[in-house]
């Protein structure tokens, strides 16, 4: 069959859910995944939180669910798949509020947008939801926090419930008082605190559709062309791909740098085409276009690099796309991994697919040609390290390798923690290993020596080490539990867990951030910057550990600790009659 120049539809679609060219309607409209455009329907997935808050509205005695969060979040997009489960049919673009009715009888009304509404409509929607409910039926109400916040305040829930309400990764239901009324039940779904890294495997999946890339089939640039190589190697190789992917949001979702749902697609999207267009693939020449193909992979694509007059470089429309931008802040491509001797000095690209390492080594041979004249060229080197972190074909080893130089090799045990059904002696040591030898030098400036005993001393700020110290008591190793709390993650089905260190009465929760700071410490890292959020969490466990511990018991004591010989000892100032007696 001939080839000419085909056009695929498929490619400019994805191009509008990006926001690169800074033109694209659907990379800010509510309806982007609506069965009415024309491409969207192959694109649907199902999210595991709609079939659970769908399986809460149909059974039981009526339900008020309350989908909250950002711009982005995905709270349409669940409405409209609870509405597909009821119905089969779709909600209209234009329609905000309506009811439906599943099979076994149930009506379910809903409301897409709260917000749209003054305050005193506002309030009256919510009066009519708990009617609803003693009615046994069920209501989807989606407003922004902030206007629920304040219903919900004039409705009579007092403000430290709602906060608690609404701070939690999982559903929370309770059971109110509103409007005079007792025992209103509320379901509520905060979608800016889930993590949504579970859709791109979902989404790639999709995309890579051989039915959606037909008409490519037939296109004569099929062989150098960018869009087309992106499609080929991610499918083949889709597992690493999702895998670096999902890293990056989770880390940053810890670290609370967030992405929605929609930014998390715009950026994929973009990674595919880097925003190019059929009609500019269709005017490329034979020659030359290996590098081109390399700079425009999904890849480099990802980090916001793309292929210019020869050369690999940042493209900044894309820097509109929030990843992209996130990526570039963050430098993730100049971190030192293992394989640079193998990938730089050796040349050796086995442990990458054939068609990406072929294409390396076209672009490698040009480049050393280059390099005679101008040097070696850094940003070759960086996106050869993109397709490495993405397209490796080495397994989990080097997998908890690149996490732990990437992240931190604390990202790579809080994964592990995640993953595991049970944890095991060996995280569990690790972690209070970890966290008692940092605690140990933010309270006596020194890591712990034999002892096991933190003495909870009165220190300067920003000296690292004093050799006498003013202790108003200690604790013990053996008082530090870790505690690991189990929570269902609503976005992925999967049990994952939350870090508590317990002393005593108190708890605290270790998060990601705190751990890979302890680990600082404990290496020995001098550490210039903290951000003001993980100070305060710091300073939080501190003043915890504080009313912990064990007290001197004589007023007229004072315990002194001072270092000798690199250990630390203890000597007790008795003061009586005006006079002070040591004691070791």
């Amino acid at each position: 069959m001939k080839r000419g120049n085909i056009m695929n539809p498929f490619v400019g679609y994805l191009n509008t859910l990006h926001n690169a060219s800074g033109s694209n309607e659907h990379a800010i409209a509510e309806n982007n995944i609506s069965e009415k455009d024309s491409f969207s329907k192959e694109l649907f997935f199902h999210r595991n939180i709609s079939e659970q808050l769908f399986k809460k509205l149909i059974s039981g005695d009526g339900q008020i669910l309350i989908l909250t969060g950002h711009a982005g979040d995905g709270k349409t997009s669940i409405l409209q798949e609870i509405i597909r489960k009821c119905t089969g049919e779709e909600l209209e673009p234009n329609q905000l509020e309506g009811k439906v009715t599943y099979e076994n009888g149930r009506n379910i009304y809903y409301v897409k947008d709260m917000s749209e509404h003054e305050k005193e409509k506002q309030i009256s929607i919510f009066k009519e939801a708990i009617s609803i409910q003693e009615r046994k039926e069920s209501i989807i109400l989606i407003s922004n926090t902030g206007p629920l916040f304040n219903i919900l305040q004039e409705l009579g829930m007092e403000e430290e419930r709602i906060i608690q309400m609404l701070d939690t990764r999982e559903f929370s239901m309770v059971n109110e008082r509103l409007d005079g009324k007792e025992n209103v039940s509320i379901l509520v779904a905060n979608l800016a605190l889930f993590d949504n890294s579970d859709i791109i495997a979902k989404f790639i999946e999709r995309v890579v559709n051989e039915e959606l890339w037909k008409p490519c089939m037939q296109c004569e640039k099929q062989s150098y062309c960018p869009i087309f190589f992106n499609k080929e190697n991610t499918k083949e190789n889709m597992k690493q791909v999702v895998a670096f992917a999902e890293w990056f949001y989770r880390w940053n979702f810890e670290h609370g740098e967030r992405f929605t749902v929609r930014q998390m697609l715009a950026h994929i999207a973009y990674s595919f085409t880097g925003d190019m267009t059929c009609e500019q693939i269709r005017k490329l020449q034979e020659v030359g276009n290996e590098k081109r193909k390399l700079y425009n992979s999904f890849s480099n694509l990802f980090f916001g690099f793309h292929y210019e007059k020869g050369k690999s470089v940042c493209h900044k429309d894309a820097l509109q796309i929030k990843p992209i931008y996130v990526l570039q802040q963050q430098k993730l491509d100049r971190k030192r991994i293992e394989a640079e001797y193998e990938l730089y000095v050796q040349h050796n690209y086995s442990g990458l697919p054939e068609k990406i390492s072929s294409c390396i080594e076209s672009c490698h041979k040009a480049q050393e040609l280059q390099e005679v004249e101008e040097g070696m060229d850094k940003e070759f080197v960086r996106v050869v390290k993109r397709v490495y972190f993405m397209y490796h074909n080495k397994g989990d080893i080097e997998n908890k390798e690149l996490q732990k130089a990437v992240f931190s090799d604390m990202f790579s045990l809080y994964m592990e923690l995640q993953s595991a059904d049970i944890v095991s002696s060996r995280i569990k040591n690790q972690i209070k290993n970890i966290v008692f030898h940092a605690l140990h030098v933010l309270f006596m400036g020194t890591p712990p020596d034999q002892s096991d005993k933190i003495y909870l001393t009165l220190r300067r700020r920003g000296n690292a080490l004093q050799k006498v110290q003013v202790s108003q008591g200690y604790v013990d190793k053996e008082d530090f539990i870790l505690k690991f709390n189990g929570y269902s993650n609503v976005t992925n089905g999967r049990n994952e867990k939350c870090v508590f260190l317990q002393c005593k009465q108190q708890k605290m929760e270790l998060t990601l951030p705190m751990l890979e700071y302890f680990k600082e410490i404990e290496s020995g890292r001098v550490i210039t910057q903290v951000d003001k959020r993980l100070s305060q969490g710091v300073e939080n466990i501190k003043t915890k550990i504080f009313r912990a511990g064990k007290k001197n018991e004589e007023e007229d004591t004072i315990t002194v600790v001072y270092s000798e010989a690199g250990k630390f000892k203890k000597m007790e100032l008795f003061i009586e009659d005006g006079k002070i007696t040591v004691e070791k």
